[in-house]
């Protein structure tokens, strides 16, 4: 099989040789040392000239270039190209390799040992892995900054947010939060599956009946679950409970895609973290923004085929009526449906702003469209509102430059906690 290593064989040939940069000459000398498998020493090295020697003192091999003129290119003036030590030939081990790898540009998660394999695959060159692994490091360095230098970085980078994307608010915050798994431990563990699923119901029923259902049945689990469950306040995260309108949405799911989302980034030093999350999330809203121009829907997609299939599944319904707004659905069990407050007794349309299946019969029953039932935020023209705004990229060019050697990290404040968490 042929080795890419194998097109830098003759990359260094001749005298009167022209190369475009001191750069350039210094790369295709490593190219050339590591395909031949040899190694050198730089006598001069600066921007005028350039002189190497072979490593070993006793080899004739040598190779000096100077500027031309006055411009950047450089030219092979003395070419001694024979190795009397022996070198000269291929190697599979050589010092010169993995010191940058323009692939960590593309993938920050491109691994030591996956580095190793591909070197070795497709230079010949088999490398020792604190070699492969600092190599990386100087990469990374190089490509994305230094991390410690990335952290001050920070306060120009909130000036440069704040000052180009009006009305924007940066703010840093760190929470130290306990959750339902520490309290699982111990006598509780053997039931942790059975109780994750009582909580999850806890969370989803629509009714105060249903939800002291499912905590009585956690009790009789594991009491400690459910006195920590009461604790926390079923207001904030139940829906049997909660005063507000969640629209369904109580999962961290999303939460958990954005994570994979941006999975890459995440191991980037933090502002280009920052800078690649922004990307991101630019080319996703210019994505959603053409895609939801092409809607012909009232509704977003989605609704518009779960209001389809709601009123499916209503045949058969029958709906006694008490007023022009007040409706009674005979279902088991009944339910009572008040068009002009907007309430249903299961409650389903009150915390997702969609209509529940009752609300749909009634409807169809008075002749009214359904989604005049629906909250606006589904809406295709709310949608598209969403997208309205350009997320405008953040120039460097005012960006400071940080002394690293100096730098001084220190850790964001923490808040306060409660005295109760502080007794524990």
């Amino acid at each position: 099989m042929r080795l890419r290593s194998d097109l830098w064989h003759d990359v260094i040939h001749s005298t009167g040789q022209i190369f475009i940069s001191v750069e350039q000459l210094q790369n295709d000398l490593t190219k050339y040392a590591i395909s031949r498998g040899f190694d050198f020493t730089f006598t001069k090295n600066d921007s005028t000239r350039v002189t190497v020697h072979c490593k070993i003192a006793t080899c004739a091999w040598s190779l000096h270039a100077i500027r031309v003129g006055l411009g950047p290119q450089f030219k092979i003036k003395i070419l001694d190209n024979v190795h009397s030590c022996g070198g000269g030939l291929s190697t599979q081990k050589h010092p010169r390799a993995s010191k940058k790898w323009e692939k960590i540009v593309d993938a920050p998660l491109y691994m030591p040992k996956d580095i190793k394999k591909d070197i070795f695959r497709e230079y010949g060159v088999d490398l020792p892995y604190h070699q492969v692994w600092l190599g990386k490091e100087v990469a990374y360095k190089e490509q994305f900054g230094d991390e410690r230098c990335s952290f001050n970085e920070l306060l120009w980078y909130k000036d440069a947010v704040e000052r180009t994307k009006s009305g924007s608010v940066v703010e840093l915050d760190v929470t130290n939060e306990d959750n339902f798994a520490k309290y699982l431990r111990g006598k509780c563990s053997s039931t942790k599956d059975a109780l994750i699923e009582l909580l999850k119901k806890a969370v989803y029923v629509m009714t105060i009946v249903e939800f002291e259902k499912a905590m009585v049945e956690m009790g009789e689990l594991c009491v400690q679950a459910e006195l920590w469950a009461w604790k926390e306040n079923p207001n904030y995260w139940a829906n049997a409970f909660f005063q507000g309108e969640r629209y369904g949405e109580i999962y961290s799911n999303p939460t958990e895609s954005f994570n994979s989302w941006v999975l890459e980034a995440r191991n980037l030093s933090i502002l280009s973290m920052i800078d690649c999350i922004q990307t991101q999330i630019m080319a996703l809203a210019y994505e959603r923004r053409n895609m939801c121009l092409m809607w012909e829907t009232t509704m977003c997609p989605k609704v518009d085929a779960y209001l389809k299939n709601l009123m499916d599944s209503t045949c058969g319904f029958v709906v006694n009526c008490s007023n022009g707004q007040l409706f009674e659905v005979l279902t088991r069990p009944s339910h009572i449906v008040d068009l002009q407050v907007g309430e249903c007794t299961c409650r389903e349309w009150q915390i997702r702003r969609l209509p529940c299946k009752h609300v749909c019969v009634v409807a169809h029953k008075i002749g009214c469209n359904v989604e005049e039932y629906c909250s606006l935020y589904f809406s295709t023209r709310c949608y598209q509102n969403c997208y309205v705004e350009t997320i405008k990229p953040i120039s460097n060019q005012d960006k400071p430059l940080v002394d690293f050697e100096n730098v001084e990290i220190k850790p964001p404040p923490l808040r306060e906690e409660p005295d109760d968490q502080r007794k524990k």
